[in-house]
């Protein structure tokens, strides 16, 4: 589909300009450096997929080893992508009460991607 292919931002990494940033007690966050506007593509969140059965034991060896920060995405169909070992700035997309972003799900190349907009 070559230029018309509405899933180049994932290919390519059109991602928002974004960093990494101190967010107070919660440790870090993710934070734009330019105006987003709403729909807009952010980043792709990536990261280790994982099944239900390693999705556990993972969990349980962060737990044992002291690890006190958890980067886990539920993805639906018994899977959940671990972005701690192998992900990207997006885990530090931090939860709120108010949220102004939505996570989408994508096919790129065959593969499920994860976007968050």
């Amino acid at each position: 589909c070559e230029d018309k292919c509405t899933n180049q931002m994932f290919s390519q990494k059109n991602y928002a300009k974004v960093e990494v940033r101190r967010a107070g007690a919660k440790g870090f966050g993710l934070f734009a450096l330019d105006t987003i506007r709403g729909g807009q593509f952010v980043i792709e969140y990536i990261g280790e997929v994982l099944d239900e059965d390693a999705y556990a034991r993972r969990k349980e060896y962060y737990l044992m080893t002291g690890q006190r920060h958890y980067y886990f995405m539920n993805v639906g169909n018994g899977e959940v992508i671990d972005a701690c070992r192998k992900g990207n700035i997006s885990r530090f997309i931090n939860h709120s009460c108010d949220p102004n972003c939505e996570t989408q799900k994508w096919l790129v190349k065959g593969e499920l991607a994860i976007g968050l907009f």
